[in-house]
């Protein structure tokens, strides 16, 4: 290896080749394989049994510890009683929708609940519905269908490292 060169390629590219040399240049991890945080607690707000599962699937990727709300005003109850690192929040839900529980959330008297990274739901993926969620106090959003590398995008914008 010459001129500043880590590492070279032959062609034709095989992309096994091409992922282990950007593993081992980058120091990344590939999109298949999420980083793990077991000591992250998310609290994952949703009506939907079905995206529920799917979405739990998803996070336990990741080795977190996660709990389940089916509606903003369930979500609100267990933040009173348990610190999490990240909540999930879905847009819309009987009873108390994502807005509405996070205006709420934002609006408590302490500032835990002011720094709380907490995550846009939705299928709406049109810009008003993010603006919408901003002006909540939603950190971020995540489009559904959610996929792993979106997930993983947004923890490691909110998690500390």
């Amino acid at each position: 290896l010459k001129h500043g060169m880590n590492a070279f390629i032959v062609e034709p590219i095989e992309m096994q080749a091409l992922k282990s040399i950007l593993i081992s240049v980058l120091n990344i991890e590939c999109a298949n394989k999420p980083f793990i945080a077991p000591d992250v607690k998310v609290l994952l707000v949703d009506d939907n049994p079905m995206n529920i599962r799917v979405e739990k699937e998803l996070l336990s990727d990741f080795q977190f510890e996660v709990d389940c709300a089916v509606n903003g005003a369930e979500a609100i109850e267990m933040l009173r009683e348990v610190r999490y690192d990240l909540v999930f929040m879905d847009y819309m839900m009987p009873v108390m929708d994502g807005v509405e529980a996070t205006k709420i959330i934002r609006e408590m008297n302490d500032p835990y609940y002011q720094a709380l990274p907490i995550i846009a739901l939705s299928a709406n993926a049109i810009p008003e519905a993010h603006r919408k969620f901003r002006q909540a106090g939603m950190n971020d959003f995540l489009t559904k269908p959610v996929q792993l590398i979106e997930v993983s995008r947004v923890l490691r914008r909110w998690l500390p490292s």
